[in-house]
């Protein structure tokens, strides 16, 4: 005989995924390292950012009680450790980490790209001041 799922409500699914990470030590003491992006600090003082991995993303989130001790602020780009533990956000039924201190490690890779295309096209001679053309007086239509 076929056993019928066990039907839940939606606060129900999110209260035992959220019981899942807190049963799990290692989601409660995590550093995840990954590529800052969306930096946002709020007037309220809490700051929210997403890290990047290679194929995924984390959403974060770092309380004014614990932002006021990171010493240099990093920017979108660079690489970074951020510790914390990670929890569900209910109002969005996605996870997030919560994160208690901010390590930064230094350009990300997509900044290191940047950097590289920027040499290779300098090594080109594309950027020379021979090769820019002048802008037209009135410019055509």
């Amino acid at each position: 005989m076929k056993r019928m799922p066990t039907t839940l409500t939606v606060d129900e699914i999110s209260l035992r995924i959220a019981s899942l990470f807190l049963k799990d030590p290692v989601m409660q003491a995590v550093g995840v390292r990954g590529e800052l992006s969306e930096l946002k600090k709020h007037s309220s003082g809490h700051v929210y950012f997403t890290l990047l991995g290679k194929e995924s993303r984390i959403s974060c989130a770092l309380f004014r009680s614990y932002a006021s001790y990171v010493p240099e602020w990093p920017r979108n780009g660079d690489e970074v450790v951020a510790e914390g533990a990670v929890s569900v956000y209910a109002p969005r039924g996605g996870y997030q980490l919560l994160v208690k201190r901010l390590v930064p490690l230094g350009k990300g890779a997509a900044d290191r790209a940047r950097l590289e295309l920027m040499a290779r096209l300098e090594a080109e001679g594309l950027f020379s001041p021979g090769l820019k053309r002048p802008f037209p007086s009135y410019p055509a239509r």
